[in-house]
């Protein structure tokens, strides 16, 4: 039976110049790293050269000088379709369009498709996932209709694994409007268990007008200390109060 090889990741929180608004990305984690006597060590073990340890290592010491040589001599270098290694300028030219000392040379080593793999040809597994992933079914005023929030009142949450931690880096805002009249503002809940989170009435929102869509996000750890920080988005409708 064919076992995909195992890598673990982690994720980080960044952010995003275009919308200015979070974003998550995965990063590779607990990665080993093999030298230039190991991968000679492993090469030589799995049949991919045969020789001698010194040979076949001062065939690669000379093979990467080689490579290197040919960049000083202005050369781009593709080798098979696996690297392609070359040199790119970077900065701005002056006022003449002449290089100056703004400008670096910098060596660049691309991936070819041989060499490129698919992330699905692995088994991932997130260090920080505790298994524990929180959901959210419904957002309403309590003793309301769901996705609606009556004004004046407060705002509950339903679902499971609701724990709402602001020390841990929790976080909940509620946004509304387009574009650049979009607002949103940052709202803790005043109490959040398994089931709930409980907020009290925004007074942001006391000016907006009923009908108004209000986008609901969330992000939370579920209460796990240094578990995996998930986003969550609702979405329920201002309405005047009866």
């Amino acid at each position: 039976m064919n076992t995909k090889p195992s890598m673990k990741y982690r994720v980080v929180q960044g952010h995003n110049p275009r919308t200015g608004g979070t974003i998550q990305r995965p990063q590779i984690v607990e990665r080993e790293t093999y030298y230039l006597d190991q991968v000679v060590e492993y090469a030589l073990n799995a049949g991919y050269v045969r020789g001698q340890f010194h040979d076949m290592r001062g065939a690669l010491n000379g093979f990467i000088e080689a490579i290197q040589q040919l960049g000083r001599d202005g050369k781009a270098v593709n080798l098979k379709n696996w690297l392609r290694v070359h040199a790119e300028l970077t900065g701005q030219v002056g006022e003449t369009r002449q290089l100056t000392s703004a400008n670096e040379l910098h060596v660049v080593i691309t991936a070819l498709q041989d060499l490129k793999s698919d992330w699905t040809k692995f088994s991932w597994t997130n260090v920080e996932d505790s298994g524990v992933i929180p959901k959210i079914d419904t957002i309403l005023s309590p003793g309301g209709k769901p996705s609606e929030i009556v004004k004046t009142k407060g705002i509950l949450v339903t679902g499971r694994n609701l724990f709402f931690d602001a020390t841990k880096g929790d976080t909940a805002t509620i946004s509304w409007g387009e574009s650049e009249s979009a607002q949103t503002i940052a709202i803790t809940p005043t109490e959040s268990d398994y089931s709930h989170m409980l907020f009290a009435w925004p007074a942001a929102l006391a000016d907006v007008a009923a009908g108004t869509k209000l986008t609901f996000s969330f992000r939370t750890c579920a209460g796990i200390e240094g578990g995996a920080v998930y986003p969550m988005t609702k979405f329920a409708t201002l309405v005047a109060a009866s």
